[in-house]
């Protein structure tokens, strides 16, 4: 199994855990992933970055309201929050 995860450049229990989910399910695909889908592409995300960074909105209410624009569909504000956060982007008060 060391050899193996130096061969592939993944961790040793990465390779335990792989051999043994095959030997009992006889797949490699991974269970499916829990939890929410997102409700945006990461292509939408980049368009999100892309309007803030060239438009410069004053808050969050005014970028989801140019992201809306650019994109043609309804986003909730704190979808757009969270994507914001999540891409580095701060909030402050002046």
């Amino acid at each position: 199994m060391r050899e193996i995860g130096r061969k592939l450049q993944i961790s040793e229990s990465s390779v335990r855990y792989i051999l043994k989910h095959y030997n009992t399910t006889g797949k490699i695909v991974p269970k499916k992933r829990l939890g929410r889908r997102n409700t945006t592409t990461p292509m939408q995300d980049r368009v999100l970055g892309k309007v803030v960074m060239k438009n410069r909105p004053g808050t969050y209410k005014e970028a989801v309201a140019l992201w809306q624009c650019e994109l043609g569909q309804p986003v909730s504000p704190k979808v757009a929050t969270y994507r914001l956060k999540k891409m580095g982007f701060k909030s402050y008060k002046s």
